[in-house]
């Protein structure tokens, strides 16, 4: 289901991958060079926060990337922070 409120492409090894946002939670996906689906989806949050701002960049040997993260309303501090991650390719 491609629900996305935000999203971002990068052109890895031969591939596509595709970093989204679902308002709670940040999905990937690897495409490959034709726009087919290589593996299911994978979300990468817990779904106790709110993401957004995904960032995605193949740096030549794995995928980085950035978002943007913080609290649900109602927590007392609500923080903000930038992330950051990496996947590396199954060899």
């Amino acid at each position: 289901e491609w629900n996305n409120q935000q999203a971002s492409v990068a052109w890895g090894p031969g591939e596509y991958a595709v970093l989204w946002d679902e308002g709670r939670h940040l999905a990937f996906l690897r495409l490959s060079a034709d726009g087919e689906p290589l593996g299911e989806v994978v979300r990468l949050s817990d779904g106790e926060s709110v993401v957004n701002e995904p960032e995605i960049v193949w740096n030549g040997s794995e995928y980085a990337l950035t978002w943007q993260h913080y609290d649900l309303p109602g927590v007392a501090e609500r923080r903000r922070e930038v992330m950051f991650g990496r996947i590396c390719l199954p060899e």
